[in-house]
């Protein structure tokens, strides 16, 4: 199957370093036994693929707890940058360039986080607004540095529609699922 795959498409896999994620429909549905070169697939309940987390259960739990220890460190730099004397302004525009990219880039798996960790994530993002000697209702009013839930779903929309409407991007027009399988790759 993957082997034929790659052959029928001139592309050559390391063995070593390919995975397989497992997404079941049920709990007795078992995941195939892929090999490529003769050598067996491992199968794996997480992967980080390109800085994002993907796991068989869909949850973004995991990107977050590998990119929350990175975020909370910024609390001391941030109190450092203030201290030298830097505008609020400049600060806030640290903030956001420092914890709103990485919340940005993993905004597609960090929205499907259940409300229990969106609210840890609020409380680091209040840590880092304090920082800053602002609180969040002044850092909405004058930076626009929305509440950590209401920024993630903003930007997992933005992202989600910029690729749906793309005519260059493969996803929009690789969506034909194979019936047998219910996937786009072609196991057979």
């Amino acid at each position: 199957g993957v082997q034929r795959w790659c052959d029928d498409n001139l592309m050559r896999l390391n063995a070593g370093k390919c995975k397989i994620l497992h997404f079941p429909s049920n709990k007795s549905d078992k995941a195939p036994k892929l090999t490529l070169n003769g050598t067996e697939l491992e199968q794996v309940q997480a992967y980080k693929y390109l800085g994002i987390d993907i796991t068989v259960d869909l949850n973004g739990t995991s990107q977050w707890e590998r990119i929350s220890g990175p975020i909370r460190s910024n609390i001391f730099l941030l109190k450092q940058l203030k201290k030298s004397g830097l505008e609020e302004k400049i600060l806030a525009s640290v903030f956001k360039s420092l914890v709103h990219s990485q919340l940005r880039y993993g905004s597609v798996v960090l929205d499907t986080c259940d409300e229990a960790t969106k609210a840890k994530m609020q409380v680091i993002q209040n840590r880092l607004l304090h920082a800053l000697g602002i609180n969040s209702s002044t850092a909405l009013k004058k930076y626009n540095i929305l509440a950590v839930k209401n920024f993630i779903a903003r930007c997992r929309h933005t992202e989600i529609t910029r690729v749906l409407i793309s005519a260059n991007h493969p996803l929009p027009n690789s969506i034909r699922s194979n019936r047998r399988t219910n996937s786009a790759f072609p196991f057979t």
